[in-house]
């Protein structure tokens, strides 16, 4: 159980914990400005089993622009291109995803490609 008052993973009251994960008026998150493409047919809290390479390569780009303390040097020689082929292995993923009838049993690509689009 996420929260059983204290005793639970979360501290938060299940009321607030179900709102959270559950609540999804896209008129009133339009409205108030937290959702700004509401053309880009999001999920709120989705899961995707899969790991996209161009998510990998859009996150190498993104943490080389992140400002932090202490020495981040070592991100100018990564090839977002280059990183998810050198440091992601997907084949337990893709030979999951074959086992429960493919990529379009969550709604995804078959081609298990993507393009990210970030609005910055």
């Amino acid at each position: 159980m996420l929260s059983t008052k204290g005793e639970g993973y979360l501290p938060q009251p299940l009321p607030a914990i179900e709102r959270a994960l559950t609540h999804y008026d896209l008129d009133e998150y339009t409205a108030s400005g937290a959702i700004t493409h509401p053309d880009w047919d999001t999920e709120r809290i989705d899961f995707q089993p899969f790991p996209f390479q161009s998510y990998t390569e859009e996150l190498v780009r993104q943490m080389k622009l992140t400002v932090v303390e202490g020495d981040n040097t070592f991100l100018q020689d990564i090839d977002p291109a280059r990183v998810h082929e050198e440091l992601v292995h997907d084949e337990f993923a893709r030979n999951s995803i074959n086992l429960v009838g493919g990529a379009s049993a969550f709604g995804i690509p078959e081609s298990l490609t993507r393009e990210e689009r970030i609005d910055v």
